[in-house]
């Protein structure tokens, strides 16, 4: 996989058993990276090429940014969304089926119960329930309880992973909230699971781990590694 941009002198190749480090020391250039990335991502035209064996893939489709790790969405629309439909899924499937339908049943049967005790001809209900329907009143949704930053991060991206097939992950200033042991504890798991980081530094900090390719664009917008 690879990532060019104007303002790159060299493409970004990413690997799965690598990680990325970009230091922009200019903060206009910073500014304007991390702006137009959170752009694409979201659906945005931008100057951001993802490719993979020649091939354009969207950013949009397969990348994810985080800015702020202390504010992270477990639980956004897509998230959701990916998470009901799977659950659906398995709730129509052979194995679950007769559960499925005697809990619709059961559910139909109480209200018609309390409708009949109602006794009024002004109410009305669907006989078709749609399962995810069932999810949403209980709140089927992601945990969010985590102890460590770095188990949070890696559990966020691990989800995405599997429910929105997320194959790149980006992260702004990442080295600043977590420690260097942290951090190849979280990029060793990542790379197992086969899973892309890129991180995008403000300034160079702490040593260089053996497994980051690291690259830095200085004050004057020169590319100097």
């Amino acid at each position: 996989m690879k990532l060019v941009h104007p303002a790159f002198e060299n493409q970004i190749v990413i690997y799965e058993n690598k990680a990325n480090v970009i230091v922009i020391e200019n903060p206009e250039l910073l500014t304007d990276i991390v702006f137009e990335l959170k752009n694409q991502i979201s659906g945005k035209e931008g100057s951001f090429i993802l490719s993979n064996n020649m091939e354009y893939i969207s950013l949009s489709k397969a990348a994810e940014i985080c800015v702020d790790p202390f504010s992270l969405d477990f639980n956004s629309r897509k998230l959701i969304s990916n998470l009901y439909e799977k659950l659906r899924k398995i709730a129509l499937d052979e194995d679950m089926y007769f559960d499925t339908a005697k809990v619709t049943g059961d559910i139909l049967l109480y209200i018609e119960n309390l409708l009949f005790s109602l006794d009024s001809d002004f109410v009305e209900y669907n006989l078709d329930i749609d399962i995810t329907s069932i999810f949403k009143c209980a709140e089927v949704k992601f945990s969010t309880d985590y102890e460590k930053l770095s188990e949070r991060l890696l559990d966020y991206m691990s989800i995405y992973n599997e429910y929105c097939h997320t194959e790149l992950f980006i992260f702004v200033n990442l080295k600043s909230y977590i420690s260097n042991d942290e951090l190849k504890n979280l990029y060793d798991t990542l790379f197992y699971r086969k899973i892309k980081i890129l991180l995008i530094e403000s300034i160079e900090r702490n040593q260089v781990l053996d497994c980051e390719l690291l690259h830095v664009i200085d004050n004057d917008l020169c590319q100097i590694k």
